[in-house]
């Protein structure tokens, strides 16, 4: 039987149709219990196909019915029936074959859940392509009105400006005239100071012409152009998570170890010297951001594939990933930290430029997700907190303080907790609402974003710094206790190297 909406409550279920009116009225499972009791007229549920063996277990009439309950109920008695619950869940008598195949009900529930869903993405793509390119052209019809309205307010004042400017100007040229050849003259503004010290410099960058204004358009351009923002449902048909299989860190050596064995694995000569931030997607491939660029690694570390060139050069940044694209925050280069962010789309291979700005600049942070929320911790100095809504693209103040500032990893735990890793130790964020409640705890190690945590079979890996060693740490989510696992390998300097070797022909040669 095809889906239809109920005509009572318009959900989209497994609905019969009654005959008590014309033409026939679909009710649902829910809505048909009261429908019975309140309406007048004769009930009549048409069901094709009914088995006539399958009789009401009340009063004996046919049966339009069943429940999961194992019983028969015919339309007379379904208002004495037990309101649908979990074990009193009634369908036609035609789905009884569904039932027969798997008696938990899930296959049924399954069913009406697919009726559903592919009811609303009809629904959504019936007539897309009209209304998108509708809604596309009012907002750029609406830009443009705006920007019309703008052109005119900034005319206005500009020619005002100018006129003022111009009187200004005369007055001007007309005292510096007097002042000419004069010997003894006082200035009384700034420009009649720097004619008297003769500064040269200064004179040269006030005879550039005032008209060389010009507005900064690309960041609208960014914005405008780019199609990213569009509802992307390519993510849902992917293949599901996996758990990865490795853990991995590029610090100028790339070293991957197996899960949870943590044994060393082999990597390609072209992959063996990576330098920047890695995150393990959903897929288990990594993503992988140096200071320009970035790309996609095969879960095995076989093959790297380039994705795109970041807008801003950004080294340590922050990475969390959410429906097929990666946001990266803040970094740092040779020119400082960057106060932007950025989102990579991995079906597009492009990136765009947030409109918001950082909070406050940083780096070697790790944000986890929990549902369309970014957590971050502790930063720089700032010993507080920052969550980033998604769907808005904008920051807000977490209500959670640190004992001291500094670098800090952030985890999504089961049961809406998470887990702050910072310099003063670790602090267990429980969510209610968008308050939360913190819990501390000590700990004696340092923490490292080179790469995001990752997380399997409900351990999760991530960097930590003791004694001035890398480590790797594991914590489970039952305990949340912290061990040290593995050791993080340093690269060996190129220099090391020579000087290493000209040590020992030294000590050959003697």
């Amino acid at each position: 039987m095809m889906a239809l909406k109920c005509d009572v409550c318009r959900e989209v279920a497994v609905c019969l149709l009654c005959e008590c009116t014309t033409p026939p009225i679909s009710v649902c499972q829910c809505c048909l219990a009261q429908h019975l009791e309140d309406s007048t007229g004769e009930h009549s549920q048409v069901s094709p196909g009914a088995d006539a063996d399958c009789l009401c277990s009340r009063d004996g009439m046919q049966a339009y019915h069943f429940c999961v309950c194992n019983e028969y109920v015919c339309g007379s008695c379904m208002s004495l029936h037990h309101p649908p619950r979990e074990e009193h869940h009634v369908y036609p008598i035609t789905l009884l074959p569904v039932f027969h195949q798997d008696s938990t009900g899930s296959l049924l529930r399954r069913g009406e859940l697919l009726d559903k869903l592919m009811t609303a993405w009809q629904e959504q793509t019936s007539g897309l392509r009209p209304r998108l390119v509708k809604k596309v052209a009012d907002t750029f019809d609406s830009l443009q009105k705006l920007l019309q309205e703008s052109r005119e307010k900034a005319l206005a004042q500009v020619i005002k400006y100018a006129k003022e400017f111009e009187s200004e100007s005369v007055a001007i040229v007309e005292k510096l005239k007097s002042l000419k050849y004069k010997i003894d003259w006082q200035p009384d503004t700034e420009l009649e100071e720097i004619i008297q010290r003769e500064d040269t410099k200064a004179l040269s960058e006030l005879q550039s012409s005032i008209a060389d204004w010009t507005f900064e358009l690309e960041e609208f351009q960014k914005k405008w152009e780019s199609l990213s923002r569009l509802k992307n449902w390519k993510y849902l048909l992917k293949a599901p998570a996996q758990e990865p299989c490795c853990f991995a860190v590029a610090n100028g050596k790339t070293q991957v170890l197996a899960l949870p064995s943590l044994q060393p694995l082999t990597v390609p000569p072209r992959l063996a010297k990576l330098d920047g931030s890695l995150l393990c997607l959903p897929s288990t491939e990594w993503f992988f951001c140096d200071t320009t660029s970035c790309s996609l690694i095969t879960p095995d570390f076989s093959s790297q594939r380039n994705l795109c060139t970041l807008n801003v050069s950004r080294r340590e940044s922050a990475l969390a990933y959410y429906h097929n694209c990666v946001y990266i925050f803040g970094g740092h280069s040779i020119k400082g930290v960057s106060s932007t962010a950025e989102c990579v789309d991995l079906d597009s291979r492009s990136s765009r430029t947030l409109a918001c700005p950082l909070p406050i600049t940083f780096f070697g942070v790790a944000p986890c997700r929990h549902e369309d929320t970014l957590y971050f911790g502790c930063v720089l100095f700032y010993q507080g907190g920052y969550i980033f809504h998604i769907p808005t693209e904008r920051f807000d103040h977490l209500s959670i303080h640190f004992d001291s500032a500094g670098l800090s990893i952030a985890m999504s735990f089961p049961n809406d907790e998470i887990v702050f890793l910072s310099y003063s130790g670790l602090y267990t964020f429980l969510l209610q609402g968008k308050e939360g409640l913190k819990l501390a705890e000590g700990t004696d190690t340092n923490y490292n974003s080179e790469t995001v945590p990752v997380r399997q079979q409900g351990i999760w890996y991530f960097i930590g710094v003791s004694d001035n060693v890398k480590v790797i740490c594991a914590m489970e989510e039952t305990d949340k206790e912290i061990r040290h696992v593995g050791v993080i390998e340093k690269p060996v300097d190129f220099l090391q190297q020579l000087l290493a070797r000209g040590f020992n022909l030294n000590r050959s040669s003697s």
